[in-house]
């Protein structure tokens, strides 16, 4: 799939974006050619009529094509804990920052007469099992009726879900860990009291540690599990990984993809929640020039593109896909391997007009590529 701008003011924006990132990388000097298109080369035109301007010979290279994504870090879980039951916050059994494993205790609620309905129930159970198995006794026997059987067996089903109801609601006065991680925040202390729903711990766990960003349409479609990239955080702490995960359905509003990339484990860094990530992720190789974003220009239709002169000697316009941009200029691909691109001149030279093409070198001007 290849990169494309789909209207005009994109176009616009897109360049004008590429225009100020040259300039302001300090390629530009004293001979700047990012303003004004200049004036031709010469001022005379040959007998035939054919305007005389700058060209250089571009040739393609094989980079990768890269998808930007900016995002933050994550845990790749995290949950906040709540009351199950209303009650008194007897204990804590876990403090802030502190590594738990899955299932372990983090607060104890009171329990109130629970404990002794729970011994209550038990014994009622063992009961109605020494009930249920002498009436199955009997019956083999003929001594009582497949009703009387029915009714032992009912009540000891009843004995044993009330059993479990309040072994469930003990449960309940207890707040566990669902999963292993760490004890990012406490929302209560002992002697607090609760009721059911309110927040008491949050659990964060960061083996594996995510950036979560977004990408728009295009990029999504060229983004699969799996992929790897690198990047680095605000402080410079060298970031790399894979894709996980590519959201198939586009946010409704924004129309962009949710994207996971998990990180592999980074030396002497404590990982953190939110902090800002920039991660390139390699896509593919393509064939494409590197040009300085001057050259680019619009067409009549807001195709992006540049002039080039082509075997006969006629200036043609040909469109290009912006690959990648960045300081060094702007990678585009969708021209020949070899390229004559005019880099001075193309202002006043229409798309087939037969021109003079004079190398920068032969004019002693600096190259603009």
């Amino acid at each position: 799939m290849k990169l494309r701008f789909d209207n005009g003011p994109l176009l616009a924006a897109s360049l004008s974006f590429l225009l100020l990132l040259w300039m302001g990388s300090g390629v530009v000097g004293g001979d700047s050619r990012a303003g004004a298109e200049p004036a031709p080369v010469s001022g005379r035109t040959l007998e035939r009529g054919a305007v005389r301007v700058l060209v250089q010979t571009v040739q393609a290279q094989t980079i990768d094509q890269l998808v930007t994504l900016h995002g933050v870090t994550a845990p790749d879980r995290a949950v906040t804990l709540r009351a199950e039951t209303p009650g008194r916050v007897l204990s804590l059994q876990a403090g802030e920052g502190d590594r738990v494993a899955a299932g372990a205790v983090l607060a104890a609620l009171e329990a109130g007469d629970l404990p002794a309905r729970l011994a209550h129930a038990r014994d009622l159970v063992t009961q109605r099992e020494l009930e249920y198995t002498g009436t199955q006794r009997l019956r083999k026997q003929n001594n009582v009726s497949e009703a009387e059987l029915a009714a032992a067996r009912a009540r000891l089903s009843s004995a044993r879900a009330d059993l479990r109801a309040i072994e469930r609601s003990l449960e309940k006065t207890r707040v566990d860990a669902p999963f292993a991680g760490s004890v990012d925040r406490l929302m209560v202390e002992t002697g607090d009291y609760v009721q059911a729903g309110d927040p008491v711990a949050r659990i964060l766990n960061f083996r594996p540690t995510l950036v979560i960003g977004h990408v728009s349409e295009t990029e999504g479609a060229l983004l699969s599990d799996g992929l790897a990239g690198a990047g680095a955080l605000r402080d410079g702490t060298v970031l790399s990984g894979h894709v996980r995960h590519v959201a198939a359905e586009a946010d409704s509003q924004s129309r962009t993809h949710r994207v996971e990339f998990e990180l592999a484990s980074v030396a002497d860094w404590q990982p953190l929640a939110g902090s800002t990530a920039r991660i390139d992720i390699r896509v593919r190789s393509v064939t494409a020039h590197l040009l300085s974003p001057a050259l680019l220009t619009l067409d009549e239709t807001g195709r992006l593109g540049v002039k080039v002169v082509d075997p006969d000697e006629r200036a043609r316009f040909m469109p290009v896909q912006l690959v990648r941009a960045g300081v060094e200029g702007a990678w585009v691909s969708g021209l020949p391997e070899r390229t004559r691109l005019i880099t001075m001149g193309a202002g006043f030279v229409d798309d087939g007009e037969t021109v003079e093409a004079v190398t920068e070198e032969a004019a002693g001007e600096p190259a603009t590529i």
